[in-house]
């Protein structure tokens, strides 16, 4: 084995057998290289010939690994560092991740692929195209299509074919980190109104520690209840199946309610008269109540099936008719094949054999620097209280479904045994950080005097309008929407408005805070001429050309993501320095879920939300709140119920 003892740089990267070590795939070859000079090595481990001995090259590296001085440079290096510490080793050193990087400068790039950010640097991935055609026909999967389900198996590509591979990815990560060091003072640091801030730098630093965190996190995994999974699955596919003959006795015929065309045939049949997509793409991307229209001509001819367009659908008809009951069958039938598809059978699916499912979260694919999830997408189930449209669809009918199957799926992830779930939320984190960047003396005041202040209520008061309504109003503000969208969601919520009562609202909001108005003027202002907009922690999210009303939306919600980023690495340490029994099981948006004994949980919870909430980025106070479910995430109830509620056991038993 070669000495690499002295060296402080070094670049690794695995080859493996498939992508989930969870599911007992394992490393079948490590190429490792120096920097300077430019030395590669591959040391095959579990080819079918040609191997090194597997124990003694797994103790080399862990002397390598255990090195707290050397930096490591790799390209998407939280699956390597999966896969190594199934093998039982942990690099305790720096890390430097290509990709993660790159999105940093770049929040704006479709690929972070290896082969895509060199390409721009003239590298040539001479073995890449030799690779993909012997996986391709020895086991007939394209590496290139990314298909799900299909992970091509390094180990039985030849030892030649894949080392030279491996060691070309060598070359082009270091490369690209060569290229990197050229962009370190693109941007300023940014003037935080005498709050700290980062330089690019800092939060390249923070980004790189993250990554070892999510890899913990994803590796540790959340218990699923497979027999709950099972039952709700089953019981599902029967109400689909219910649903499905409900609308083919309403069409007159059978169809499959998949299919768009055929759906829109058996709607006509139904009686019903079908809505568009608009046209107009700025209206189709802007503002989602505008995305449908009855005029075919100026429509794209496609039947629009969204959730506005069936809330649209439902209100042209009575609800004694029958494309009001189609509507409806399919509305409850769409919801439950999602479900099914996107957690049900994907829970299932990708479990391991003990249950546990370990769903990976992304640093590099939201533009504005929010964490993102997939296999499965954990950021996109409900909240207890459902989605958006889910609630404006059961104020129309009247009705709170609190029986909805999306609803039901945090009831599937439950605490290990023995364990409980503890889960920390931040308290209308946006807003803080909106009324923050505007400076709203007034807000800022209200809050510093008592934090728990509710700022719907205020902006109730401010307005004169009802809460729901108010709340809409708040969050249509932030998120770039003007007065026609404001009016499509109000009268989409059953308070009919015009647009012009709707920019009398607004304008009544901006009177009282005419800090918040100043401040959409000037991040749209500065979109438009830089062409960009830099949050207090350093990063800079790429505002498109002519969308310059998603500027105070990307950089609020800029801002909360890094806010979050910043404190998994922060806790993370806390936890690891004072040897706390705790686990990071999972971050979605606003909430971090733990695990941990309930002994331990009486201790350690208030100390995680009063970190949680400190913030040297922002002035205005930070709120969390604590919640502790005992049998599974759905259930967990405030952090005082539970504890009075642990108290009265305690004594009784």
């Amino acid at each position: 084995m070669p000495d690499l003892t002295k060296e402080k740089w070094l670049l690794v990267d695995t080859e493996t057998s498939g992508f989930s070590s969870q599911h007992g795939e394992r490393i079948c070859g490590v190429a490792i290289g120096t920097r300077s000079p430019v030395v590669n090595y591959y040391l095959p481990l579990r080819h079918d010939t040609d191997n090194l001995p597997l124990e003694p090259v797994l103790e080399w590296l862990h002397v390598l690994f255990c090195d707290p001085s050397k930096i490591w440079i790799g390209h998407n290096l939280k699956f390597d560092l999966k896969m190594f510490k199934a093998e039982g080793l942990e690099i305790k050193g720096r890390i430097i991740d290509t990709m993660v990087c790159m999105h940093v400068f770049n929040s704006s790039l479709y690929d972070y692929s290896l082969d895509a950010l060199t390409s721009p640097l003239d590298f040539k991935h001479e073995h890449y195209g030799r690779v993909r055609d012997y996986i391709m026909r020895t086991q007939q999967i394209d590496i290139a299509s990314k298909a799900k389900g299909k992970f091509p198996n390094y180990s039985l590509v030849p030892v030649d074919l894949l080392g030279a591979y491996a060691m070309e990815d060598l070359t082009a990560t270091r490369l690209l980190s060569e290229d990197i060091n050229k962009h370190q003072a693109i941007y300023p640091k940014p003037d935080n109104h005498g709050c700290g801030s980062w330089s690019t730098t800092d939060l390249i630093t923070n980004e790189m520690d993250l990554i070892k965190v999510i890899a913990d996190m994803e590796f540790k995994g959340v218990q699923i209840d497979i027999p709950r999974c099972c039952e709700l699955r089953d019981k599902t596919l029967g109400e689909m199946e219910l649903l499905e003959q409900e609308m083919a006795a309403l069409a007159g015929h059978s169809f499959n309610p998949n299919a768009w065309g055929d759906r829109e045939k058996a709607f006509v049949a139904a009686g019903g008269e079908v809505l568009f997509w608009n046209k107009k793409p700025e209206q189709r991307g802007k503002q989602k109540l505008a995305q449908f229209t009855e005029d075919k001509a100026n429509s794209t001819g496609r039947a629009n099936w969204n959730a506005q367009a069936l809330l649209g659908y439902l209100k042209r008809y009575p609800r004694d008719s029958k494309p009001f009951k189609f509507i409806y069958a399919y509305k409850q039938y769409s919801l439950r094949a999602y479900v099914m598809a996107n957690y049900l059978e994907a829970f299932l699916r990708m479990v391991d054999f003990d249950g546990v499912l370990h769903a990976q979260f992304h640093q590099h694919r939201v533009v504005t620097g929010r964490l993102s999830s997939s296999d499965p997408n954990l950021q996109n189930q409900a909240k207890k209280g459902g989605t958006a449209e889910q609630k404006d669809m059961e104020r129309f009918l009247g009705i709170k479904d609190e029986e909805a199957i999306n609803r039901k799926i945090r009831g599937l992830i439950v605490p290990r045994k023995g364990k409980v779930l503890v889960s920390i939320d931040w308290s209308q984190i946006e807003y803080r950080v909106a009324v923050f960047y505007s400076q709203d003396e007034r807000m800022i005041g209200m809050w510093q005097a008592d934090p728990k202040i509710d700022y719907h209520t205020q902006t109730q008061e401010d307005t004169g309008l009802e809460r729901d309504p108010s709340k809409t109003i708040n969050f249509m503000v932030l998120y770039g929407g003007g007065a026609a969208g404001l009016a499509a969601s109000l009268s989409g919520m059953g308070k009919p408005t015009t647009k012009q009562e709707a920019q009398q609202f607004l304008g009544r909001l901006f009177e009282a805070r005419p800090a918040l108005k100043a401040l959409i003027s000037d991040v749209s202002e500065q979109a438009m001429r830089t062409g960009y907009v830099q949050n207090c922690l350093g990063r800079v999210c790429l505002v498109p050309q002519g969308k310059s009303y998603v500027a105070l939306n990307y950089l609020v919600q800029g801002t909360v993501g890094d806010m979050m980023r910043e404190f998994l690495v922060r806790i993370k340490k806390i936890i690891k320095e004072n040897n706390w029994p705790i686990d990071i099981l999972l971050t979605v948006h606003d909430e971090v879920v733990f695990e941990m004994l309930p002994e331990d949980a009486e201790i350690y919870a208030p100390l995680l939300a009063a970190e949680m909430c400190k913030c040297k980025f922002i002035s205005v106070p930070v709120l969390a709140d604590i919640e502790v479910g005992e049998t599974s995430w759905a259930d967990a109830v405030p952090f005082e119920d539970w504890i009075e509620k642990r108290k009265q056991r305690l004594q009784a038993a």
